[in-house]
């Protein structure tokens, strides 16, 4: 054998020793991998539940808004906007804002006033104005005339919505200051200023000489514009008020 032949089978031989180390740590990495591990037993941890903190309510309120059984917030209710009616009148206005609630007769209202009163004497054709039990003013008046179709009955009761000013219909008077009162059988009975007819900017009034002296309206209860002026600004709403009997005959319609 020559040296370059020895030198080359030691160099076999080497080479094909690292093969079999490799080999072999390969094999015995393996085997470790696969093998179990010999571990203690644990506890499992407990679940936790998570909580969840409401959120505080702000400054000034009194309840949380998020936590259940908190007050419900209200829903607003809605309302219902009431209709302009037209109402037939004693003396007959061509329309008024809305429809005055029918007052019985000779039935006292509830929640009226109580340091007010107001008194219609219609044998004196005067109505009189009472604060604290002391009169205040008088004022003539001229109630319904006295035939079946136009009188004023007795009432009591309280003074009810100001209607304003407005004309009468089917007779071209007018007037300018109108109190509701209760309904009558052939329309509605009125605290009223004396009706006019307008000529120009000229008012004729009718009848103003009837006022304190005798009946002439077609039931209402008519009062000067002078007075019925003091008597807005002293607003006679919901104060109670009475009309008394006219003592004197009451006749058939002509």
């Amino acid at each position: 054998m020559t040296r370059w032949q020895a030198v080359s089978a030691a160099a076999s031989l080497g080479l094909t020793a690292l093969v079999i180390v490799a080999l072999a740590m390969m094999m015995w990495q393996s085997a470790a991998v696969s093998s179990p591990r010999n571990l203690s037993p644990t506890t499992q941890p407990p679940t936790v539940t998570a909580t969840v903190s409401p959120k505080v309510a702000a400054m000034g309120t009194r309840f949380p808004t998020n936590v259940p059984h908190s007050p419900p917030t209200p829903t607003p209710t809605p309302t219902v906007a009431a209709t302009a009616t037209p109402v037939i009148l004693q003396d007959t206005l061509i329309s008024t804002p809305a429809p005055p609630p029918a007052v019985g007769i000779t039935v006292e209202p509830v929640g009226v006033e109580s340091n007010r009163f107001i008194l219609v004497n219609q044998d004196e054709q005067m109505m009189h104005i009472f604060e604290n039990g002391r009169e205040v003013r008088k004022i003539p008046v001229s109630t319904g005339r006295p035939v079946t179709n136009a009188f004023t009955p007795p009432w009591r009761g309280a003074v009810g919505e100001d209607w304003g000013s407005g004309a009468f219909r089917g007779s071209g008077l007018y007037s300018d200051f109108m109190w509701f009162l209760f309904p009558g059988p052939e329309g509605s009975i009125l605290i009223h200023s004396v009706p006019y007819t307008k000529n120009g900017a000229e008012k004729q009034y009718d009848r103003l000489d009837a006022l304190g002296v005798e009946p002439t309206s077609k039931g209402c209860v008519r009062i000067s514009p002078e007075d019925a002026a003091w008597f807005k600004q002293w607003n006679p709403v919901g104060v109670p008020i009475e009309i008394t009997r006219w003592s004197g005959k009451i006749q058939s319609p002509q």
